[in-house]
């Protein structure tokens, strides 16, 4: 008998920072980080285009920091400070 799954979106069930940013933890270790918020979404709240954000964020991407940067706020997260 076979086993039946049922795809499971973790989109729907980022609703909170703290969800997000445990989602986000494990995105940046597999590199699907826009799928948190969505990326058209993402990109409008960091100011720059979809393509642009696409681009910043694939294996091959030209990651601007300022870009980084905004998506990092516009995601809600503060990086932590440097350890001394």
């Amino acid at each position: 008998m076979a086993i039946k799954t049922a795809m499971w979106d973790p989109t729907e069930y980022s609703n909170s920072p703290a969800r997000i940013a445990a989602y986000l933890s494990a995105a940046f270790q597999d590199g699907d980080i826009a799928r948190a918020v969505g990326m058209t979404q993402l990109a409008v709240q960091a100011g720059v285009t979809r393509e642009v954000l696409c681009k910043t964020l694939s294996h091959a991407g030209d990651s601007r920091l300022a870009t980084l940067l905004g998506v990092v706020r516009a995601l809600g997260l503060k990086l932590p400070p440097r350890a001394a």
